[in-house]
């Protein structure tokens, strides 16, 4: 699982490879919600990119978990399961909090329905999925503008041994 692949403090920490580095992305064996499904990753924060105060985000985070508890009460959208996630950027110094929510590889077309009508309700411009292929974690773009799905991007991801030494990085702000 993921317990051996996650930081002291308990965190799964990813970055996007970069193609341009001399080092090859560490051999992982992927926890099975990866492996043998999708797992879907969207915040309520900032909505549609125009930034919120901490307070406005909570709430909306808030609203978008009890969104998602009722997803795993209903026995067409239940998730195999969800977690309190976070996405942040060093460089451009910002971070969102929001959730990770995995369905199984033949679950995958309704759960990417489910998802994406919680970050349409949230006002959100797109939502992450993972997948691994032969062995590489994937991460897709996925726009919530049905003009814009197909234009999202497709990255390899790969695992850090250790958290960046930076604020943004902490388990909890």
């Amino acid at each position: 699982g993921s317990d051996a692949l996650a930081s002291p403090d308990g965190v799964l920490y990813m970055a996007p490879v970069v193609e341009s580095s001399a080092l090859p992305p560490l051999s992982v064996v992927w926890p099975k919600v990866f492996a043998k499904g999708v797992v879907f990753s969207l915040t309520a924060s900032n909505p549609m990119g125009i930034e919120a105060s901490v307070e406005q985000n909570r709430a909306a985070n808030k609203r978008l978990e009890e969104d998602i508890v009722r997803l795993t009460e209903s026995a067409t959208t239940k998730p195999r399961a969800w977690w309190r996630s976070f996405g942040f950027n060093v460089h451009e110094g910002w971070r969102e909090d929001g959730f990770s929510i995995a369905y199984g590889i033949e679950e995958r077309v309704f759960g990417r329905r489910a998802i994406l009508r919680l970050a349409q309700k949230y006002r959100q411009a797109a939502i992450y999925a993972y997948r691994v292929e032969g062995g590489v974690l994937l991460r897709e773009v996925v726009w919530c503008d049905p003009k814009k799905q197909g234009q999202g991007t497709v990255e390899r991801i790969a695992l850090l041994r250790e958290p960046p030494a930076h604020p943004l990085a902490a388990k909890s702000l």
